[in-house]
């Protein structure tokens, strides 16, 4: 369920998927993101093509979380306004994101949200339902509104964005339940197996026992410009829970 610009959406589950992305020991090792992609759906879009229907991406890049196995993540919530971060550039509830496309005949419109309250609403095996509230413009809706309201004394009173605030007010309100099942993992270029390298660090941070599949990308090897220098890292990536299609 999606209410944003008036449409009816529908989830394309082969876009859709929460992942970790695993660095090296010396670097932050977790990542956590998350994305949903849907597409304009409904009676008036039956005989539109895909490409030519309205589309949109929601992408949540860097929460914290803070756990240790990935069935944890059932608990995670930054539903919490009391503890908003406002000396943050990214709160623990991470960095939103959209890019909406009205039809084939128009760009992306990409919006970074500043306001978003988000969380975990249950867990079905690696499947998680996701709530989440926002302001899709990029305005700050606690800046917007300050002033608003006004105490007996004429001095602007707080601003009260509850739970019920968020629901009613949001631009952008979700309920979607995606997929875990992706990790990416930096591995060392003089890992002896990348392979085991890769599968023994999603193993010990994250719990996860051996991958459906699984491939290590050489960036080096690519013949593109932009790689040609490149002699850092290889790239694993990692799927669990049945391969993750796009």
């Amino acid at each position: 369920m999606l209410f944003f610009q008036g449409h009816e959406w529908q989830l394309v589950p082969g876009r859709s998927v929460l992942e970790a992305r695993v660095g090296r020991e010396h670097r932050t090792e977790v990542t956590w993101h998350w994305e949903a992609h849907f597409i304009a759906a409904g009676g008036c879009w039956r005989r539109v093509r895909h490409a030519d229907r309205p589309q949109l991406e929601v992408r949540v890049g860097f929460f914290e979380p803070k756990v240790r196995h990935w069935t944890e993540l059932e608990r995670v919530s930054f539903w919490d306004l009391e503890n908003r971060e406002n000396d943050r550039i990214f709160t623990a509830a991470g960095l939103l994101e959209t890019r909406y496309r009205p039809g084939f005949a128009h760009g992306p419109e990409p919006s970074r949200l500043v306001d978003h309250i988000w969380r975990v609403a249950r867990r079905d095996g690696h499947q998680f339902t996701i709530e989440l509230a926002a302001f899709a413009n990029g305005r700050d809706i606690f800046n917007a509104l300050a002033g608003l309201a006004v105490a007996p004394d004429g001095e602007p009173a707080p601003l009260e964005c509850d739970e019920a605030f968020w629901r009613a007010n949001a631009q952008l309100y979700l309920v979607e339940t995606i997929p875990f099942g992706v990790v990416h993992v930096e591995v060392p270029r003089n890992a002896g197996d990348p392979e085991t390298h890769a599968r023994q660090r999603a193993r010990s941070l994250l719990g996860l026992e051996e991958p459906h599949w699984w491939e290590v990308r050489d960036f080096a090897s690519w013949q593109r410009a932009e790689w040609q220098d490149h002699c850092g890292d290889l790239h694993a990536e990692l799927h669990f829970h049945d391969r993750y299609e796009e």
